[in-house]
């Protein structure tokens, strides 16, 4: 009995992810690429993360509504949260994806 009980859970579609799971992923990459991990992303950090100046700045410009020059951690989740819903609906896996893009980007190690 238990083996079925234990199977039939396993087996059950995982439900979908919330906003504070995908924001937390989202933390992480700009944890990652905050490498004075003073809670913003500079033109150097973002330089270095994306491998691209124009990355960079592009980025900046994209995710910096203040226009302070640096993009704060809920500049980023708001950017990256529109841009990902202007190419429309991710389903988990493929907002996971894209997460291990960034991650991949940042630190050229994939996670298994």
């Amino acid at each position: 009995y238990q083996r079925r009980v234990r199977g039939a859970i396993t087996s059950l579609p995982m439900p979908p992810y919330s906003f504070e799971d995908k924001r937390a992923k989202l933390v992480e990459v700009f944890t990652l690429i905050d490498a004075n991990q003073d809670g913003f992303l500079d033109r150097s950090e973002l330089k270095d993360a994306f491998k691209s100046d124009l990355r960079a700045q592009a980025c900046i410009e994209e995710c910096d509504t203040n226009a302070d020059g640096k993009v704060s951690l809920n500049e980023w989740i708001v950017a990256l949260l529109r841009a990902m819903a202007e190419e429309g609906d991710l389903d988990d896996e493929e907002f996971d994806q894209r997460i291990e893009v960034f991650k991949l980007m940042v630190t050229g190690v994939l996670d298994e």
